[in-house]
């Protein structure tokens, strides 16, 4: 029972939204940290990510040099038997060293199951600069059998 003149401990609710003059920190405080914190984290790392360090002309030869190989591949009259359908006994018989030029190369299938198939390799993949295109094709074995790739070309100096 509740008599006059007692002392009552009482607990004070403090509504959540109001001014806070105490100056006690509360979620909307620690939330604009974070904020500022996470952009400052965000802009260093996209900053980091969109400045190239200026790696000479030789990586810009080797993407020409990859871009072309594999245009080539998928352009060639032998090869081709449509819009991005190559035929695999064309390929399998292919003089690859007249078709390339110098400098490594390899030239591989992925299937959809994960197999790959290297149909050329010329040279040993060194640890220097490499570049790589890849492109998705279908391959023609015969009539009833026309499967889904993809034909990557890899070449380094």
């Amino acid at each position: 029972m509740h008599r006059k003149g007692e002392d009552d401990v009482r607990l004070i609710r403090r509504p959540s939204l109001r001014y806070d003059r105490d100056g006690i920190g509360g979620f909307f405080e620690a939330i604009m940290a974070l904020t500022i914190v996470t952009s400052g984290v965000l802009l260093l790392t996209l900053s980091m990510t969109l400045l190239s360090v200026d790696d000479g002309d030789g990586s810009e030869d080797l993407d020409l040099r990859c871009e072309s190989v594999l245009d080539s591949i998928l352009k060639n009259p032998a090869w081709s038997r449509g819009s991005m359908i190559l035929d695999q006994r064309g390929l399998a018989r292919a003089d690859w060293t007249s078709f390339l030029e110098e400098g490594g190369a390899k030239i591989m299938l992925t299937y959809p199951d994960g197999t790959t198939h290297v149909l050329h390799q010329q040279g040993n993949i060194t640890d220097g600069e490499r570049s790589s295109r890849s492109a998705p094709v279908n391959i023609f074995f015969n009539q009833a059998d026309v499967r889904a790739a993809l034909i990557t070309v890899w070449v380094w100096a």
